[in-house]
């Protein structure tokens, strides 16, 4: 009988800072949002940073939508959406649409040399296409060489 292994977890393929990085004259903590809450590329997933990141835009929207605190401007609170949103996404693409970019350049790579080559090949064949006729004009004693082909 197979064993299954799970999947490794995904991580964060970007940082994303804080509310706070972002709007420095913000305070750490706005009532019991924590705005100096980041994440780091390479960690892994977690749902907490996702509900974290909806609460605190929701608490900001609230807080400017009632005036709490001045420095909450509707620019902190659409910023703090965005923060969410980055992170649903950074989910969504982790969880659904999993891309391991090391791997997705060494295919582009192994591609385009396979491309090269075959451009090499051109070229050579119609330099040789040019020669031949150009040799067909010729006497034996003016007859210029073939280039090679790489395969």
């Amino acid at each position: 009988m197979a064993h299954h292994q799970p999947a490794p977890r995904p991580n964060y393929v970007h940082d994303i800072p804080s509310v706070r990085a972002v709007h420095p004259g913000l305070p750490d903590v706005l009532g019991n949002l924590d705005l100096n809450s980041c994440i780091q590329a390479g960690t892994p997933l977690e749902p907490l940073n996702l509900s974290q990141a909806k609460l605190v835009a929701k608490g900001l929207q609230a807080a400017h939508d009632c005036g709490i605190d001045d420095c909450v401007t509707a620019a902190v609170a659409e910023s703090a959406a965005l923060r969410a949103t980055a992170v649903e996404a950074a989910h969504a693409l982790g969880s659904y649409a999993p891309v391991d970019i090391g791997q997705a350049l060494g295919v582009l790579t192994q591609q385009l040399d396979r491309i090269n080559n075959w451009l090499d090949v051109i070229v050579a064949f119609s330099h040789n296409t040019c020669l031949i006729t150009q040799n067909s004009h010729a006497t034996a004693q003016h007859y210029l060489p073939l280039h090679k082909t790489v395969s």
